[in-house]
């Protein structure tokens, strides 16, 4: 009688996946992230999965030309939401329609929470291999920058500009949480049209802000957000103190608080363009620029990405 060999053997009718591993070492907390690549190399190896490790380096762009032919049942990102929109961008430049999983690893991962993805990095991995991937919208800004969660102008832009990367390193997330409190006390406006579904306005206001979801500020992060709607969820934040902060923070953990409708209004479209009559800070899921023109719409089912929440209707 022959004897089997020994390791470990592919269970019958299963077949191994391929994987694209892209991993951001320096993303949040970045002392955290030292024995990460070897949990999730062992998690793979332990689920037959085959893959490859793509390692980012800070302040240089991520490269994924050289892996274009290649063909990967998944591609798993382990970063925040600047890692993921990285990614993405390229997916969608090159119509890249391979399932794309998330574990979230950043300074912020807004995203990856309102899909439902847990925030751990052993229950993520899990949620990666065990659950399927979804159609999702994605927004574009001015015909050419892609965005998974947000864009806006003003008062988040200028927050999201003036925290250092050093800050974010040292204690994570209350970075944001400490310099928005810190805007709070400026007076900085944003004037010009804006102009959504049938509609066209002059607006003066602090913030701008449109959800690729339904809105952030309507439902409990712990509950997946539903990342296909058809439409944008716009905020128009006209004052912002540091009482009115703490408050849209509430809302984050109680949906029944209300908010002040003469100072914040929410409003649905399906595109929207906003023209300045100034340079002003602008964002699209963190990342900053500036300019006079923001144009944004959605691009239906563009990329298909693993969620806890199916969502079209």
């Amino acid at each position: 009688m022959k004897r089997r060999a020994k390791g470990i053997k592919k269970p019958r009718g299963e077949r191994i996946k391929k994987a694209l591993v892209v991993f951001n070492p320096e993303a949040g907390l970045a002392v955290l992230r030292m024995g990460d690549k070897k949990i999730i190399e062992r998690y793979l190896k332990r689920k037959l999965i085959q893959y490859t490790f793509y390692t980012t380096k800070e302040d240089k762009p991520i490269e994924l030309e050289k892996y274009k032919e290649e063909k990967f049942d998944i591609i798993i990102v382990a970063g925040g939401d600047g890692t993921v929109r990285e990614v993405a961008h390229w997916m969608l430049k090159n119509n890249d329609k391979t399932p794309l999983a998330i574990i979230p690893s950043g300074t912020s991962n807004f995203y990856a929470m309102g899909l439902g993805v847990p925030l751990t990095l052993r229950r993520a991995l899990s949620f990666a291999i065990k659950h399927k991937a979804m159609p999702q919208d994605v927004g574009i800004v001015n015909k050419k920058q892609y965005f998974l969660f947000v864009a806006g102008a003003g008062y988040s832009a200028k927050f999201a500009q003036d925290t250092p990367r050093r800050l974010k390193k040292v204690i994570g997330f209350p970075s944001y949480l400490l310099i928005a409190v810190a805007h709070s006390f400026n007076k900085d406006y944003i004037e010009g049209t804006l102009q959504t579904d049938g509609d066209t306005r002059e607006i003066r206001t602090r913030a701008l802000v449109a959800f690729n979801m339904r809105s952030a500020l309507n439902v409990n992060p712990y509950v997946p957000l539903d990342a296909h709607p058809g439409v944008l969820d716009v905020l128009i934040a006209d004052e912002i103190k540091v009482t009115n902060v703490m408050r849209l923070a509430k809302r984050f953990t109680d949906e029944k608080r209300t908010l002040d409708q003469n100072q914040v209004k929410l409003i649905k479209t399906k595109k929207l363009i906003f023209e300045s009559k100034s340079v002003i800070p602008m964002e699209i899921d963190g990342e900053t620029w500036t300019g006079k023109k923001l144009e944004i719409e959605l691009i239906p089912n563009a990329l298909n990405i693993v969620c806890g929440k199916s969502s079209p209707k």
